[in-house]
């Protein structure tokens, strides 16, 4: 074995090493990212629980009570339905995300086999 292969395996060491800290970093904040409108839908429904027993708490008309909850499930369901919006697109994003980091890492697998193949007939 020569100092170039030993070179070459190096470098190729060291872009693997580079490309698991993206990969650590993409997949950390991409979880950050997720549990945090988890959070928010978790809030949303602790907030109309919430809301929910105090109207009944508080409301002594069957019928104001039923119309003032419609208006709650209404509010709880438009959040609901711009947060799967948001998820939606964090989705997305992570897709294109991680199809950058596999694309950007297949090259450098990529050259360094040429490398090494070329560096062997060569010999």
């Amino acid at each position: 074995m020569n100092q170039e292969y030993f070179d070459m395996v190096s470098e190729f060491n060291k872009q693997a090493i580079e490309a698991t800290k993206r990969l650590g970093d993409f997949n950390q904040r991409t979880i950050e990212t997720f549990l945090g409108k988890q959070t928010e839908v978790a809030n949303v429904c602790y907030e109309a629980g919430i809301k929910n027993f105090k109207l009944f708490s508080q409301v002594k008309d069957p019928k104001e009570l039923i119309s003032l909850q419609s208006d709650l499930v209404r509010d709880c369901s438009e959040r609901f339905v711009k947060s799967l919006r948001e998820n939606s697109d964090m989705v997305v994003a992570a897709r294109d995300e991680f199809t950058k980091l596999v694309e950007e890492n297949a090259h450098v697998v990529g050259d360094t086999l040429k490398k090494a193949s070329t560096a062997t007939i060569q010999k």
